[in-house]
């Protein structure tokens, strides 16, 4: 098991796949949103999303390297979410930048620092508005580990609110279509809302969506 939890769920989707997310992973034409977006009832990704959440909570309350000590684990009940909503599930246009920009990220620990690199933009629309977004390919051993992925932290109208303060993350895999599926509802808080012990990335002040992303990981109040 790593060291961190990584979404096992559905992450980006090509557009070439367009056909099947529209019948069969966002389940369209099988089910009745209520008025806010919430699924009335679960598509095959719905249902790899809650998988995903349940096997994610056993993991923090027994796994040696869960972020949550021991006494956290006593009382932890499980992690608190944001009912799915499809509204919060977007296609998106990638603009691969072509060139490796390094990134330097601060961290929440003021002595380590960490390196990624700038590599495509993610446009979409959210709430009737565009938005972009910045995507992060790894460096080092994680660049060797993970060679597909790109790294998508983010802050939103939630942020310090009913999310963690220091934003969310999620992470995308490259599949060279210039059309994703950005779902929301896969963000998750990283190990520095539950512990110290940890040097997390901070989001960069380019990678905020002005609107209230209620999809995906709260903040529960687990920090010890």
């Amino acid at each position: 098991m790593e060291k961190f939890w990584r979404p096992q769920g559905l992450r980006l989707i090509s557009a070439t796949s367009l056909a099947l997310v529209v019948l069969s992973l966002c389940g369209c034409g099988s089910h009745s949103d209520d008025a806010s977006g919430a699924a009335a009832t679960l598509s095959p990704m719905d249902s790899l999303i809650i998988a995903d959440r349940e096997s994610k909570d056993t993991w923090f309350a027994e796994d040696e390297n869960s972020p949550l000590s021991e006494t956290q684990k006593q009382t932890f009940e499980g992690l608190q979410y944001y009912p799915l909503n499809r509204d919060f599930r977007v296609l998106a246009t990638l603009d691969y930048l072509g060139t490796e920009d390094t990134v330097t990220f601060a961290t929440s620990d003021t002595a380590v620092q960490k390196q990624y690199l700038r590599e495509v933009k993610l446009t979409f629309a959210l709430m009737n508005e565009t938005h972009e977004l910045y995507g992060f390919g790894y460096t080092g051993e994680l660049r060797e580990k993970y060679p597909d992925d790109y790294f998508l932290p983010f802050t939103d109208n939630t942020t310090g609110k009913s999310t963690y303060e220091a934003g969310r993350y999620m992470e995308v895999t490259r599949t060279g279509s210039d059309t994703v599926l950005l779902d929301f509802n896969t963000a998750y808080s990283p190990f520095c809302a539950y512990s110290d012990n940890y040097a997390c990335p901070l989001v960069p002040l380019e990678n905020h969506v002005p609107v209230a992303i209620a999809a995906g990981e709260k903040d529960g109040g687990l920090h010890d």
